[in-house]
């Protein structure tokens, strides 16, 4: 499990400034580098918000995420990981 600082796709981000392409593609390489591949979830889909009251500056973000390699996954088959209420 990571708290990685960054999103792999656009759609994985709501409001604020987008995430340079070229930070995406880096950390996505990183992660085929090593070999990792994202768990998935279950539950809320941004596991980050910036706390903001006001819909003009509200930014969520999936940063959290479960990453693990093959080996790992055929000898956890039924992992899974469940994301709860980010706001609680």
């Amino acid at each position: 499990m990571g708290d990685f600082n960054e999103i792999l796709l656009s759609c994985k981000k709501d409001g604020g400034q987008p995430k340079p392409q070229r930070c995406m593609d880096r950390f996505r390489e990183v992660l085929e580098d090593c070999s990792l591949a994202d768990l998935g979830f279950v539950g809320d889909p941004f596991s980050w918000r910036n706390n903001s009251h006001t819909s003009d500056n509200y930014i969520r973000e999936r940063l959290d995420r479960a990453m693990a390699d093959a080996n790992w996954s055929q000898r956890f088959p039924g992992y899974r990981v469940i994301n709860g209420d980010p706001r609680h």
